[in-house]
């Protein structure tokens, strides 16, 4: 095994300091993590090749060396441009490696040491005439490896001479400058074109309207932009204001700065933010021309990103447009990979990813506003014969059976099944919830919400709907009205709607539905008629309260879930068993 034999042959490895100076660029296969042939290019890069450079003072670095938050193909090219030595091992013809090759001969005619291993590959024909150490990995081998290292490096660094040129590309170019780079770098040119680069990638990551041409005076293109930025008029200011003004649902003014920014390119600001002012706009229920307009700019930016497409087309189908709805089926069967035969049959790709599953709702939701419940029920069976444990898939198939009246049991365990999959989720819950309320099983629907807000204690609409329910099960015992077969416990009061209601009231987002339930939750529980209403100022103006009124946090508001689910939990949505 080659890395036992390179072990052997190992020495104490150097460490790296701040002050190397000199660097080399290990250019060899990477292959799969795991496997022999990574074992084998792993430990000739540290047991040979890494002891052999640092004893001659180079700092070494391997592609999965690169730890960067920017592009790693980026920080590759650059360490082919700089780095003093660059070490290619053409062992096994590797695409990657002849093509990092190349662009190091392109831009260094010397500094590169050709590697390989000649008992498991040839030299290439091309690069016979160069100088390619050859080696095998016995101990022999790997030693002969070193010592050739060794004298190559010292003839790079003129201690033996040699003034030879070490690749095709500069022997057959020879006016080429012997280091392209650097040349470039040090000339007015090359500053000239870097400032502009400068700039240009300043005004995109600022998405600054500016057309930056090369030689323009620099002090010109920042003025423009100074002028802007003291009006506050550069576009990513405006964003932040109509984000400001949604807050404070100044519909009006936020319009006006809708109006500004479209009027320019899509790309005066990035795709995310014409996503966050569609979200915005459909927090001030504005019209839903409005929210599509946006997110058609957003993926006009990005055509190619899933996330953009999808919330363009869960927009679509959840449009009052019955054209609208249509095209999002159909796209949505397209990015989904689902196709229908006129007969009725259902087909599905051998593997839809998690992502996609969660979309299945969306596509489902544009089939049943238009009343096409049975092809939904025709999607959803063969859905859940292919993923029997997801929940996304189990409970849109529960509500497809609700849509065909189907009997309650048969779609009740459906949902039951979402609850206990291994990737239940808030949503899973609350559909759970809202099925069993409308079934007049008021105790286990807290009970479902109750387990929502647990799974995610930001999950407004399950805080505020077990409010509801606990308010309507205390109206109805009072009455000796029915409202189930389960009671309450005596642990859950008229306080725990007020303690839920501040935790629905404290989550980060919530809408004008919200809003609603929570103020006819409140009335029917007899809470203070300004309950929800001093919640939605302290929302909207946190420094302004002087009453103590606070906002419940996360933590706060799994702990008071918690204990009430503890009262309530029953084998309804304790048992992990999952079977239909």
């Amino acid at each position: 095994m080659i890395r036992r034999l390179l072990f052997m042959t190992s020495e104490k490895r150097g460490e790296r300091t701040k002050d190397d100076a000199k660097t080399c660029f290990v250019v060899m296969p990477i292959r799969k993590e795991g496997t022999d042939e990574h074992e084998h290019f792993r430990a000739l890069h540290d047991t040979v090749i890494t002891p052999a450079m640092r004893e001659l003072g180079y700092a070494v670095t391997r592609a999965d060396d690169i730890d960067s938050s920017g592009s790693i193909a980026r920080d590759m090219v650059v360490q082919l441009a700089t780095a003093d030595v660059v070490i290619a091992d053409l062992t096994g013809v590797n695409a990657n490696v002849f093509y990092e090759l190349g662009i190091r001969h392109a831009l260094r005619g010397q500094g590169t040491i050709m590697i390989v291993d000649v008992a498991l590959s040839e030299v290439p024909f091309d690069l016979k005439p160069y100088r390619v150490i050859e080696f095998t990995s016995d101990l022999r081998g790997v030693e002969k490896l070193r010592h050739a290292l060794v004298r190559f490096v010292k003839t790079i660094e003129g201690e033996l001479p040699d003034t030879s040129k070490d690749n095709p590309v500069h022997d057959f170019l020879p006016s080429l400058p012997r280091d392209i780079y650097a040349h470039v770098e040090g000339s007015v040119e090359g500053e000239m074109r870097a400032e502009i680069m400068r700039l240009k990638d300043f005004i995109r990551r600022r998405g600054i309207d500016i057309d930056l041409q090369a030689g323009q005076d620099p002090h010109e293109v920042i003025s423009q932009v100074l002028s802007q930025a003291e009006r506050g008029q550069l576009p990513v200011d405006l964003v932040k204001r109509a984000r400001e003004l949604a807050r404070l649902e100044q519909r009006t003014e936020f319009l006006g700065i809708l109006a500004q920014l479209t009027s320019g390119p899509p790309s005066s600001i990035s795709a995310n933010a014409w996503k966050a002012l569609a979200r915005e706009a459909k927090g001030l229920d504005l019209p839903e021309e409005v929210r599509l307009s946006l997110l058609e700019l957003a993926l006009e930016l990005r055509p190619r990103e899933r996330a953009t497409r999808s919330a363009l087309l869960e927009e679509l189908a959840h449009s009052e447009n019955p054209v609208h709805r249509e095209r999002a089926r159909s796209e949505l069967l397209e990015l989904l990979g689902i196709t229908l035969s006129a007969s009725g049959d259902v087909v599905i790709p051998k593997a839809i990813v998690r992502r996609d599953r969660q979309t299945v709702g969306i596509m489902l939701d544009a089939y049943h506003r238009d009343g096409l419940n049975d092809e939904a029920v025709a999607i959803t069976k063969t859905l859940v014969s292919a993923y029997p444990d997801d929940t996304n898939i189990i409970r849109n198939h529960a509500r497809a059976l609700q849509r065909v009246d189907a009997p309650r049991e048969e779609y009740l365990s459906f949902y039951r099944d979402s609850i206990t999959a291994p990737n239940v989720n808030a949503i899973s819950t609350a559909w759970f919830g809202d099925a069993l309320f409308n079934a007049g099983q008021l105790v286990d629907a807290i009970e479902a919400y109750l387990l929502g807000c647990i799974l995610d204690p930001d999950a407004e609409y399950s805080f505020i709907s077990a409010a509801d329910c606990i308010a309507r099960v205390l109206r109805l015992r009072e009455r000796s009205l029915p409202f189930g077969e389960r009671d309450l416990p005596h642990e859950i009061t008229i306080e725990s709607v007020s303690q839920l209601l501040s935790c629905g009231l404290s989550c980060s987002s919530l809408d004008s539905d919200m809003f609603e339930l929570a103020r006819e939750t409140a009335a029917g529980a007899d809470l203070d008629g300004n309950f929800v209403q001093a919640f939605l100022s302290l929302r909207r103006r946190p420094a302004d309260r002087s009453d103590g009124l606070v906002l419940i946090t996360e933590r706060e508001r799994l702990a008071i879930a918690q204990a009430l689910y503890n009262a309530l939990v029953s084998d309804l949505t304790s048992s992990r068993s999952v079977g239909h």
